[in-house]
């Protein structure tokens, strides 16, 4: 009991002095903070919300719709549980991978909270939707970033095969899959499902772009206070492990063109710390394993980059 209560008091001395330490350190460097916020918003308004905001509207409008669901019983019960995934929430895994990251643990999130359902089948769905939307690897990744289109389409559909590979091999199978896809979901009109799906990825959109500006800005300050420059490659590493989105640019510009390919492939399938957190607000109240789905990502990332590098350098073998 002792023990617990000088636990506690030191974790809130952390959080205050950490807060603190932090508060000091915006304040000394008042400008790279304005600097950093205003390239972080431009970034979100002009590179972002374009990629994922369209994809994101029509990937919800379909699951809403429940257009899928009748599909979704056509396959096979024992193919997919050998997969750890349920039936129900497949559909859900390859559509919420078209606009990406927290669209498909917030629809996992939704079904669970109405339908309920097995805790290990619902972590591992929360684990295998976490992948980067089709619009930001192709519009991003692909053609602005690396001006190859094709590269964009290798890494979408990469990390999503990996994912399911890996779930395979790693995840925790269940002991039992709950039958809720068999159920009767209650229809909902065209028009409900097209104006819930405008309205949520709005929320979804202003949270992720929240998180972009305010990872950015903390590692943007705190690299620059241990004295790691804007045009180092430990600095896009480093902004690439805690911000998926602003790092996938920053890794490009590393002078080695192999480690430029390894980190673009990492940062795809790790996702990012600043992603990370995203899923766990998003699933705040349900059972996620959040360690388990850092080491799976982690993995995922170092998988993602090593074919992205034979990607590389099989392209320039051709040329």
């Amino acid at each position: 009991m002792v023990v617990r209560i000088i636990t506690a008091y030191i974790k809130k001395f952390i959080v205050v002095f950490g807060s603190f330490l932090l508060f000091l350190l915006f304040f000394a460097n008042v400008e790279n903070v304005k600097s950093s916020i205003n390239e972080s918003i431009r970034f979100c308004v002009f590179s972002l919300v374009p990629s994922i905001f369209i994809f994101m509207i029509i990937s919800s409008f379909l699951l809403y719709s429940s257009a899928f669901s009748d599909f979704s019983r056509l396959l096979s019960k024992d193919a997919i549980s050998k997969l750890g995934v349920c039936r129900k929430y497949f559909f859900i895994i390859l559509l919420c991978s078209l606009c990406g990251f927290v669209s498909g643990p917030k629809l996992i999130c939704e079904d669970y909270k109405k339908n309920g359902g097995n805790k290990v089948a619902f972590s591992n769905a929360i684990i295998l939707s976490s992948n980067a939307g089709f619009g930001f690897l192709i519009s991003c990744v692909g053609v602005t970033i690396w001006n190859d289109i094709w590269l964009g389409v290798f890494l979408y559909l990469l990390q999503i095969s990996s994912a399911l590979f890996l779930g395979k091999m790693i995840l925790k199978k269940p002991q039992f899959f709950s039958d809720e896809s068999e159920k009767e979901e209650k229809s909902v009109s065209l028009s409900t499902a097209f104006t819930r799906a405008i309205t949520t990825s709005c929320s979804t959109v202003i949270s992720i772009c929240a998180f972009v500006v305010v990872f950015s800005c903390f590692t943007s300050v705190i690299l620059n206070v241990v004295g790691i420059k804007e045009d180092s490659i430990w600095f896009a590493i480093i902004s690439a492990l805690f911000e998926f989105c602003k790092g996938s640019f920053l890794v490009f510009n590393t002078k080695s063109l192999l480690l430029s390919a390894f980190m673009s492939g990492f940062c795809v399938g790790f996702g990012g710390i600043c992603v990370h957190f995203q899923t766990f607000a998003v699933c705040e109240e349900y059972p996620l394993k959040k360690l388990q789905f850092v080491l799976f990502k982690a993995i995922h990332g170092v998988l993602c980059g090593f074919f992205c590098v034979i990607y590389i350098i099989i392209k320039n073998f051709l040329l």
